[in-house]
């Protein structure tokens, strides 16, 4: 704008017609002296962060050119941006003389852009905690442009002059982040965070343009951050556009002796509006590692690094989640159950270019739907309860993870975690592997009906190092000795590699022996009343009385005892002692029948 302005005074661009009139070089000097007080996107020296901008001045003689303001200072702190100085009005154009054309009047200057409002940062390695409010500083208005001089008429048939270009207004500073920096822990604990919002655009001056608004600062921005979200995150609004200026007025042409008008000059166009700023996001960073049990407004953006995002249960996200790469981690945690949809992963939807999923904490986590990706899970802790179709979905369970659900999965491979099918006795179905060999555990729940869980895999499954453990539900598994129930719990259409370890099968049941077996392709499981008698676990005198009455009552009148027996059949050892124990001293009034407040007593028990 400096060589502009000097370029149109030396020139004499102010002077345009036939008959032009001379203007002392004196105001091409001063000119030139304002012009280095005020060069355009310059603050002077004297102004502080935050502050204003200082106006351009208006143009100096005929057709002279208005100087632009300068922008507003930065805020620092969370403070707000300055506003941009508002640009110098051209100078009048000069009317023509003797038949001669209008001047052009002058062009007038822009206003200075808005500051960016500032951002609340701390020390790198420090912890940020909050409880309460968190903003960042308003981006600062934009400044109005100048507007252009008004147009020199024309004399006796000549030419009116044009009308000078109008300043257009400032655009308004960028609002700050509610925090911003690296190398931070930030736990927001209940508390609001939110970005500052974008300062508004500057009108346009006479024909000029109206300055676009600023866009609204992040909740969050930086790198290498740590945050932990149980409150509320979200990106400022964007500012608003300024209004574009109206057109110029071209001069009047001359009026000639036949009272016939000269040419009029041409009018200034009107000026556009600015746009609207752009929000920004509630997160964006690089190296970030997210954890949210509260809101996220305006969505996650990663632009760097590797970085992982936890959702939590209570979580809520609105808007789009962007990983970086696939080295990314998308985690369900924490210690309390809840459901994700898997519709919600992939290109195109809300959780995008993640390339690690893993489940961690102690809680259960329910997903459902059918993911638009390939999402490998690895299960490190709690339970990963599959009820939707995830066919391209593998999976991992490591010690310390459970994997369930009724649905579909793709390979799986437990590696010291468990494999524990449907959500109570139900069947999960395997689109390709299954394999224990990493010392994986299969988790059986069988019931008195004949239902069991169930592992149906389409491919191979590999039993060796893995083990069974048998979780019978409430029910009668036969009160006479030899009775036996007969359950399929695995079917491999690709065939069955080794077999299970039978070492720790039995449960340490008292009375029910469970047993494996089989064939190419299959796995059963049978439960067999044990080859002892009642009183075989009691180790005092009274125990074995207890035991005795027992047996007796299964012979003489069974339905007297079923609900007895049925609970003391899925006892341990030492948990049917403790069972004969509550009715010690009673064993003499038993040779009848057992009262109902003893069978109330001894169920109670057993039920604890």
């Amino acid at each position: 704008m400096l060589g502009e302005s000097v370029g149109h005074l030396l020139n004499g661009d102010f002077c345009q017609g036939k008959l032009m009139i001379k203007r002392s070089f004196l105001y091409a000097v001063l000119v030139f002296l304002v012009s280095l007080l005020f060069t355009v996107g310059v603050s002077p020296a004297w102004a502080t962060a935050g502050s204003d901008g200082i106006d351009g001045p208006d143009g100096v003689g005929p057709g002279a050119v208005g100087i632009d303001g300068t922008d507003g200072g930065d805020g620092s702190d969370a403070d707000p941006g300055g506003a941009g100085g508002h640009g110098g009005n051209g100078a009048d154009g000069s009317d023509g003389v003797a038949g001669g054309t209008g001047g052009d009047s002058g062009a007038a200057g822009d206003g200075g852009d808005g500051g960016a409002g500032g951002s609340t940062t701390s020390t790198p390695g420090t912890t940020i905690n909050n409880g309460g409010t968190i903003t960042g500083g308003a981006g600062g208005s934009g400044g109005t442009g100048g507007n252009s001089g008004n147009a020199g008429h024309g004399d006796d048939l000549g030419v009116g002059g044009d009308a000078g270009a109008a300043g257009d207004g400032g655009d308004g500073g960028a609002g700050g982040a509610g925090i911003s920096g690296s190398n931070l822990t930030i736990n927001n604990n209940g508390g609001t965070i939110t970005g500052g919002t974008g300062g508004t655009g500057g009108a346009g001056g006479t024909a000029g343009d109206g300055g676009d608004g600023g866009a609204g600062g992040a909740g969050i921005s930086g790198s290498n951050l740590t945050i932990n979200n149980s409150g509320t995150i979200s990106a400022g609004v964007g500012g608003t556009g300024g209004p574009g200026g109206s057109g110029g007025t071209g001069g009047v042409g001359g009026v000639g002796t036949p009272f016939l008008l000269g040419t009029g000059g041409t009018g200034g166009v009107g000026g556009v509006g600015g746009t609207g700023g752009s929000g920004s996001v509630g997160i964006i960073g690089s190296g970030l590692a997210v954890t949210n049990s509260g809101t996220i407004n305006n969505g996650i953006t990663f632009t760097g690094g590797t970085n992982s995002l936890e959702i939590q249960s209570g979580s809520t996200i609105n808007g789009n989640v962007v990983a970086n790469s696939a080295a990314d981690t998308f985690r369900l945690g924490g210690p309390t159950n809840s459901t994700f949809n898997t519709v919600q992963i992939g290109g195109g939807v809300q959780y995008r270019n993640f390339g690690i999923f893993e489940k961690t904490g102690t809680g259960t986590w329910t997903l459902t739907g059918t993911p638009g990706q390939v999402t490998p899970w690895t299960i490190n802790g709690g339970t990963l309860s599959v009820n939707g179709a995830m066919a391209n979905a593998t999976m991992t369970v490591n010690t310390g993870g459970t994997l369930g659900g009724t649905g579909t999965v793709g390979s799986v491979i437990i590696s010291g975690g468990i494999f524990a099918p449907g959500n109570s006795i139900g069947t999960t179905n395997v689109t390709g592997n299954v394999d224990f060999s990493g010392g994986g555990v299969y988790q059986v729940e069988v019931n008195e009906g004949g239902s069991a869980d169930l592992i149906n895999a389409t491919g191979t499954a590999t039993l060796t190092g893995g083990s069974v453990q048998v979780l019978p539900e409430a029910g009668s598994y036969g009160s006479q000795i030899g009775d036996a129930f007969n359950y399929t719990i695995l079917t491999a259409t690709g065939g069955l590699v080794g077999t299970f370890d039978n070492s720790g099968i039995d449960g340490n049941f008292a009375f029910l022996t469970p047993s494996l077996s089989y064939d190419a392709n299959n796995v059963y499981l049978k439960l067999e009343r044990k080859q002892v008698s009642f009183s075989s676990v009691a180790t005092t005198p009274n125990q074995t009385a207890i035991a005795n009455v027992l047996a007796a009552l299964n012979v003489a009148d069974p339905d007297a005892v079923k609900e007895v027996l049925n609970s003391l059949s899925l006892l341990t050892n030492m948990g049917a002692q403790q069972a004969y124990d509550s009715l010690s001293g009673f064993q003499h009034s038993l040779s009848g029948a057992l009262s109902n407040n003893l069978m109330h007593r001894f169920l109670q028990l057993l039920r604890t």
